[in-house]
């Protein structure tokens, strides 16, 4: 037996000359949103992780859903502004205040995950992926294993 459908929200952050932007604001999940951005998305500069964590989150804390994740894709490791092992024990607190938790997934693309190994250690789960095909394999075992699921 089946329960009702369930509702999953989403939305994409992304930083262009270390400043958030939203091309895909939190709403009911359309996979074809993201999939546009991303043909035609092109990423350079620094990487202000800890900032696109806080940005990605603020909108997740805001959602009346119970169950809240936070996916992180990157191609570079925090090099300019908050350390991302700083944000996560922050945002946790947040979630706590209005009692929920809030889960992180990275996915480090063409980066050894070694990098996220603090993450890691504060519960966050880390990826890795080289090619695209690898990492629609990493987006699909998070969103079925940990998402859906609610494995942690």
């Amino acid at each position: 037996t089946s329960g009702p459908a369930r509702r999953i929200d989403i939305s994409l952050t992304v930083f262009e000359a270390n400043h958030p932007k939203t091309p895909v604001p939190l709403g009911p999940f359309d996979a074809q949103k993201i999939y546009t951005w991303m043909q035609s998305a092109s990423v350079n500069g620094d990487t202000p992780l800890g900032e696109a964590i806080v940005a990605a989150a603020r909108p997740v804390l805001a959602s009346p859903l119970p169950n809240k994740h936070v996916i992180v894709i990157t191609d570079g490791f925090s090099n300019v502004g908050d350390d991302p092992v700083v944000v996560l024990p922050r945002l946790d607190k947040e979630a706590e205040k209005k009692q929920a938790v809030i889960f992180f997934h990275f996915i480090a693309f063409d980066l050894q995950p070694i990098v996220f190994a603090p993450l890691e250690k504060l519960g966050a789960t880390v990826l890795q992926a080289h090619r695209p095909v690898e990492l629609e394999t990493q987006l699909n075992f998070i969103i079925e294993q940990k998402v859906l699921v609610e494995k942690e």
